[in-house]
């Protein structure tokens, strides 16, 4: 009977042991920093707007308006690269911020944290779009972003 209970214990701590090793079920922090930025650098073009609830119209040169995402060691640089409609392929670029995935322990919670304060919450990612909503200016934002 004691082998039989050994066996049991030995078991049991074998099958404890391995449970705590399975993949967690959310991402982590990093990997949506590299989805955003492809690894290295990444531009994203605006193709969804809504302001308040109120989708807008991206027409004419708005409707290049892009992201630019940049890996930095922890963290990603972002930039608005928005057309200036001169009839060149020119950019104005405006920095964004930095950003840090937040976190608990390792795994991603719900937002990218700037530095000044802004948060943005990224609703849905993939390696093609990602959505997210944001307030700013005490107008909430939703923009869905493609690659192009």
């Amino acid at each position: 009977m004691a082998i039989r209970n050994s066996s049991f214990v030995a078991l049991l701590c074998i099958l404890t042991y391995c449970s705590s090793d399975e993949f967690p079920s959310g991402l982590y922090h990093y990997q949506i920093e590299r989805l955003l930025s492809a690894g290295d650098s990444s531009t994203w073009r605006l193709s969804r707007l809504s302001i308040d609830g109120i989708g807008q119209s991206l027409e004419g040169c708005s409707d290049t308006t892009s992201l630019l995402i940049v890996l930095v060691t922890d963290s990603v640089d972002i930039s608005s690269l928005t057309p200036l409609c001169n009839g060149t392929a020119n950019y104005d670029t405006l920095y964004i911020g930095r950003a840090n995935a937040s976190t608990d322990g390792l795994l991603f919670t719900d937002s990218l944290n700037f530095a000044n304060g802004t948060v943005w919450f990224p609703t849905d990612i993939t390696s093609l779009q990602f959505s997210l909503r944001y307030t700013t200016n005490d107008q909430e934002i939703e923009a869905l972003y493609q690659k192009p």
